[in-house]
């Protein structure tokens, strides 16, 4: 009667991983354990805020996975857009766009999960595809440049340099 009063029922549950027979089962026990006068009563409402307690820990802990989910799959989308594109004219801004997300909202989010910021990211996947060009074909230095999503030769080997020291 508690649940459905707190319009709590298989509908809108408060957690999906305690069934809601074990809830009813557990609530019904501790209201018919017959405790007399006002310390009985204070003792069987402890326990059943107890265990409303534990189901809205628990409603909270699968919010925070699903949340956590829903983040990660950003954050996976936007390496696999990285790692797809970085030889094209991209950037964060692009990158955001491709999710359908803020560009503030993804920085935060990447940077979160990552531990790096979205241009460090792309930019060391660009690094490491022109060292791979670099070292395995005989392609022109403008040429890598190109190929790695970089504006000009002059930039590329800037960045390469501070990055290599070469």
């Amino acid at each position: 009667k508690l649940l459905n009063a707190a319009r709590l029922d298989n509908k809108q549950p408060v957690c999906r991983n305690v069934s809601s027979k074990d809830i009813y089962k557990s609530i019904d026990t501790t209201l018919d354990s017959r405790n007399d006068g006002v310390l009985g009563a204070a003792i069987r409402a402890r326990e059943i805020l107890e265990v409303v307690i534990l189901l809205m820990e628990t409603a909270k802990k699968e919010r925070d996975i699903s949340q956590n989910r829903t983040n990660n799959i950003y954050v996976q989308s936007a390496i696999n857009f990285i790692n797809n594109h970085y030889g094209e004219n991209i950037d964060v801004q692009s990158i955001a766009d491709s999710l359908g997300i803020s560009r503030s909202y993804f920085t935060v989010l990447f940077q979160k999960i990552t531990d790096t910021t979205p241009s460090h990211y792309l930019m060391n996947v660009r690094m490491e595809a022109a060292e791979r060009l670099l070292t395995g074909t005989d392609m022109l230095v403008a040429d890598v440049a190109e190929k790695c999503g970089f504006s000009n030769a002059y930039s590329f080997s800037t960045s390469f340099r501070k990055r290599y020291g070469l």
